[in-house]
């Protein structure tokens, strides 16, 4: 055992001393994934959909619907005027244009069909999400008015039948409501208004009901929508898919790895063609032990690889990794062990470094392609799903994927990790029967 480990350690510094392999450990693969989720990833500023909101009416109705507006994340809302809105929207450069008239507040407070304008970009898809959001705002809205009317008319019946009736009443005495003018009215707040608005010297303001009213909104509404992407039964994920800066983050984190562990697998090559590892031979060590040195050092080169991208993207991304820290280690580390057999497998299957250093990358990126790591393979035809479930990169990300966007746990990973590990034996096997060490 021990030989093995120094045999391990030897390798990894021969690794380490290279320059190149310095380069393409820590530097490339880190400067790559950073690039390719912040570009296409999604989150940022530019990537939200711009909107301008123009406030004529410049009253707190108008400033309720521009801070609702700004509470969605995926909205980039910045004021402007009428004019230079519709430039801008005539242009392309901005998807929607929301507008609050000046009669915004009268018309709301007088039921007046109060209305607000969304002028959108008929060439942007992202435009419907404005529309929906308005409509939303705009609902809220019609329920505060409508709510402030209904308790307007409930007072105002319960005013009436109290001056009709001149009785004194001792507070908290309950009097006789006549039939509600609103269908379906809760009789608690009939016994509630029937007790207090008796003794109220004037009507409630229509305004300050509105208000009251919209308080009940927060801190979270009567009623939400909750929206899952929901896959198809036959595929693997069940409700939640990775996307933006989480699938680029998982994927090449996956690919990276296989890259890292098939290039680390050329020292192999370098040492038959210099003939260091027929001189090797000739030692008391074993062949067994010399190759497990040599298949160890390749491990640990791709878990340096592993903790290094996990690392980057946990502290730049802020990708939730450590959920379920054993779960991860089971997967990568079955990850790992199979692109390991895959890159000794290759190593026997090439004569020379030359020769690895062309298909590896070949192999690495359409592995990398077929098994989701540049998209979900839930968006993917069936066949290309199916395709997926024969290469370790699928089974990784699915097992990723799982713990990372899906919050799993061990059981839950156990599958892939048993996929993983079954690659694992095929290629040692393989490899092992066909490496040729002279």
């Amino acid at each position: 055992m021990k030989k093995i480990v120094n045999l391990a350690w030897l390798n990894i510094l021969q690794i380490l001393r290279n320059k190149e392999e310095i380069f393409g450990i820590l530097i490339l693969p880190v400067l790559l994934t950073f690039i390719f989720s912040a570009v296409f990833g999604g989150g940022t500023e530019e990537s939200k959909v711009p909107v301008i909101f123009v406030d004529e009416a410049k009253t707190e109705y108008s400033r309720q619907v521009y801070e609702q507006l700004k509470e969605v994340d995926s909205f980039s809302v910045k004021e402007d005027t009428r004019a230079d809105a519709k430039e801008l929207l005539t242009e392309g450069k901005i998807d929607a244009v929301v507008i609050a008239p000046d009669n915004l507040c009268s018309d709301v407070l007088a039921r007046n069909g109060a209305s607000m304008k969304v002028l959108k970009n008929p060439g942007s898809a992202r435009m419907f999400s404005v529309v929906e959001v308005v409509n939303g705002i705009a609902g809220r809205m019609a329920a505060n008015a409508r709510t402030s009317q209904i308790i307007q008319e409930v007072v105002s019946e319960a005013r009436k039948e109290f001056e009709s009736n001149p009785l004194p009443l001792a507070p908290g005495q309950e009097i006789s409501l006549p039939p509600m003018p609103v269908k379906n009215f809760s009789e608690e707040i009939k016994t509630e208004l029937s007790k207090t608005f008796p003794y109220l010297q004037e009507d409630p303001n229509n305004e300050d009901l509105y208000w009251a009213a919209d308080e009940k909104w927060e801190p979270e509404p009567p009623v939400s929508v909750e929206v899952q992407e929901v896959i198809p039964s036959e595929v693997r994920g069940e409700s939640v898919v990775a996307t933006g800066y989480l699938q680029f983050s998982l994927g090449f984190t996956v690919m990276f790895i296989m890259f890292i562990v098939l290039n680390g697998a050329g020292g192999i090559l370098d040492e038959r063609e210099a003939g260091t590892l027929s001189r090797l031979l000739t030692t008391p060590t074993p062949k067994a032990q010399l190759l497990l040195g040599k298949i160890v050092a390749v491990f640990l080169t791709g878990a340096l690889e592993a903790v290094i991208l996990i690392g980057f993207s946990a502290l730049v991304f802020d990708v939730p990794w450590g959920r379920n820290p054993l779960s991860l280690i089971i997967i990568v580390g079955a990850y790992l062990l199979a692109v390991t057999g895959l890159a000794v497998f290759l190593s026997a299957m090439v004569r020379t470094r030359g020769q690895l250093s062309a298909i590896g990358p070949v192999v690495a990126v359409a592995l990398a392609m077929i098994g989701g790591c540049f998209w979900p393979t839930e968006i993917v035809s069936p066949f290309m799903r199916r395709l997926a479930d024969f290469t370790p990169t699928g089974w990784a990300m699915y097992g990723l994927v799982d713990i990372v966007a899906r919050n799993r746990g061990v059981s839950e990973v156990a599958v892939p990790s048993l996929a993983l590990f079954g690659f694992a034996v095929f290629f040692f096997c393989l490899g092992v029967r066909f490496l040729k060490f002279e």
